[in-house]
């Protein structure tokens, strides 16, 4: 290990607590995030060598980060925004492939020194798992309790940053999903979670400052502002940069939307995963079932499935709106979205689902102009009066058995940054078939 990193780690090689950094460190998440590797093995170093009381914010800012020797910590937010999110990536690891690890590592939130617990914490409110600081040697190891309670890890998740999961080629299991209300038994399966994406608010701050919109492969290659040589004019524009390029930051509307997912599949046994539009790749959608929240100009991913859709979100610099590709009788060529969110008037959203890149699973978009249009298409998932309505414009007598695909617009009028009364403008059915 180099100096920077805090120097060479002695007699670590049959240590379990440093095996367990090293499975960690060979995961997805921190192979694609090299920056928090770092930052979890420099902890853990400084803590097994002895030395927890180096590991102060600007201490960490010196040795992982190569801030200068007349940084303030006050002023740069860069360790606290790096250590949140690196908690999250633990906690994450310790709810999927590592749920079996027989000791559970974290960092205490409001700290920076690691610490081992001998079990899993409980999910329940003010309980306690059996902890010891992680430089004690030879910590009794016991099995881990069970999963963290979803609702809690996932909202947590959303407020601090972006999770990831390992997806697996699986089949669709067909009438045995129909216990979940339709149509979310189409994106749901007892094997593994669903991937829920979040929109990403960095994005849309980085096409303001870049005065136009990126397509989707720009994004993939430069998801954050690192690489866009913007120079701040002043002390607050240098800082802006730097924050939008260190958080990962999603909207209200999702963290609304998420929550009462997350509630609604864990009272039928189902998982819902967060992931980060930031933490993606075009490859993770060859498997699994995902949700994608936002359109296009909050969330890149949505760009992947627009050629497969009648209506097509249409931005300019003064207004938004939804263009009719192949408009029916009674529909208008295009619906005027609001301008921005926390606008008043009417607004326009669009939910489609659509099947999966991989053939035998499914994706779910539910795509806003504004955060308030995201937001109204939640009531045609979770209540019965917004799913009845829905089987109606659609046609259909009941609940399909069998993977319905389809779009429909939704028409809501925004009150004060929130959606109210919604209706279904248009629907089309998709056929599979049309898709290839």
């Amino acid at each position: 290990m180099s100096a920077s990193s805090g120097g060479d780690l002695e007699g670590t090689g049959d240590d379990p607590r440093w095996q367990l950094v090293e499975r960690i460190s060979e995961t997805e998440p921190f192979r694609k995030s090299p920056r928090f590797r770092e930052l979890l093995r420099y902890l853990v170093t400084q803590t097994l060598n002895g030395h927890p009381e180096t590991l102060t914010e600007k201490e960490i800012g010196h040795a992982v980060f190569s801030k200068p020797a007349d940084y303030s910590p006050t002023e740069d937010s860069t360790v606290r925004v790096h250590v949140r999110q690196l908690r999250l990536k633990l906690h994450e690891y310790f709810d999927t492939v590592g749920r079996d690890e027989t000791i559970f590592l974290e960092i205490p939130k409001g700290a920076f020194v690691p610490v081992i617990h001998e079990n899993r914490p409980l999910d329940v409110p003010g309980s306690q798992g059996e902890t010891t600081s992680i430089s004690e040697p030879n910590a009794p190891h016991r099995t881990p309790l069970r999963r963290w309670h979803l609702p809690f890890l996932f909202a947590w998740g959303l407020l601090i940053g972006a999770s990831s999961v390992v997806l697996l080629n699986r089949q669709r299991p067909a009438p045995a999903a129909a216990a979940m209300p339709w149509p979310l038994w189409a994106v749901t399966n007892p094997s593994m979670p669903t991937i829920i994406v979040g929109a990403d608010a960095n994005d849309s701050m980085i096409d303001i400052l870049l005065d136009r919109h990126r397509s989707l492969q720009e994004y993939i290659q430069n998801p954050t502002v690192g690489n866009l040589n913007l120079k701040g004019s002043n002390f607050g524009q240098k800082h802006l940069f730097e924050y939008i390029g260190a958080s990962s930051l999603t909207s209200s509307a999702d963290a609304v939307i998420a929550t009462k997912l997350a509630n609604l599949l864990g009272t039928h046994g189902l998982q819902l995963n967060f992931r980060s539009a930031r933490d993606l790749r075009p490859r993770d959608f060859d498997s699994g079932d995902f949700i994608i929240l936002g359109s296009f100009t909050s969330n890149p991913w949505s760009s992947m499935f627009q050629d497969r859709l009648n209506f097509a979100e249409i931005a300019n610099q003064s207004s938004m709106s939804w263009k009719n590709k192949a408009p029916m009788p009674g529909e208008q060529n295009s619906y005027e979205c609001l301008a921005y969110t926390g606008s008043a008037g009417f607004d326009y959203a669009d939910i489609a689902l659509l099947p999966g890149q991989g053939g035998h699973d499914s994706v779910l978009l539910l795509q806003g102009c504004t955060q308030e249009g995201t937001e109204s298409t939640l009531p045609y998932l979770v209540t019965e009066n917004g799913r009845r309505d829905l089987l109606q414009a659609l046609g259909l007598s009941g609940p399909p058995t069998t993977p319905v695909y389809f779009e429909a617009l939704i028409k809501t009028e925004v009150i004060a940054g929130a959606p109210g009364q919604t209706a279904i403008v248009a629907t089309r059915m998709i056929h599979p078939k049309t898709l290839n």
